[in-house]
């Protein structure tokens, strides 16, 4: 956390460089027009334009240090959110339909049929929820998160069932 905190200042540095170096060359361009005019200024003119291509590859490299720091910061956060999700009891929003599925299968102790999880959410009969859901449950047990596909037909358990380092009064009861 706290190198993030190191990137977002030196960030907020890089920023205020690149606009300083963005400035001076709006400065040495608005004296390059200046002396453009006086034949004599040859020399003062190589030095400006020099000068002008010099703050433009410092506007380069600090932009690719921009770049770096962002990526940086932007890998932080997504490391923040996987400790997060590691550290939560899952990974589903509270109280969204899925958490409820989760927890009503958590209190019946073992895996539930389908019909009988559209039952208890009372929204059985209706085909578009059932499909929904069914789809739902089925992407999760896939991709091995929170819930299993079990053999009998639109039966769902949950992973912790399967869990062998849970004690016995954690374990639900065998169906």
């Amino acid at each position: 956390m706290e190198l993030k905190g190191k990137d977002l200042a030196l960030l907020n540095i890089l920023q205020n460089d690149i606009n300083l170096s963005r400035a001076r060359v709006s400065g040495f361009q608005a004296s390059l027009r200046l002396v453009e005019a006086d034949p004599s200024s040859s020399q003062l003119k190589a030095k400006l334009s020099d000068r002008i291509q010099k703050e433009y590859a410092n506007i380069r490299k600090l932009e690719q240090q921009v770049i770096e720091c962002e990526g940086r910061v932007s890998a932080f956060d997504e490391t923040i959110k996987m400790l997060e999700k590691g550290n939560s009891e899952s990974d589903l929003r509270p109280d969204s339909q899925m958490d409820k599925v989760r927890k009503l299968i958590r209190d019946f102790g073992k895996p539930m049929a389908l019909t009988d999880i559209l039952k208890a959410l009372g929204v059985e009969g209706n085909d578009s929820k059932r499909n929904s859901l069914r789809g739902s449950l089925s992407g999760y047990a896939r991709d091995r998160r929170v819930f299993t596909k079990e053999e009998a037909p639109d039966t769902f358990g949950l992973l912790e069932f399967n869990q062998p380092n849970k004690t016995p009064a954690e374990k639900p009861p065998n169906p």
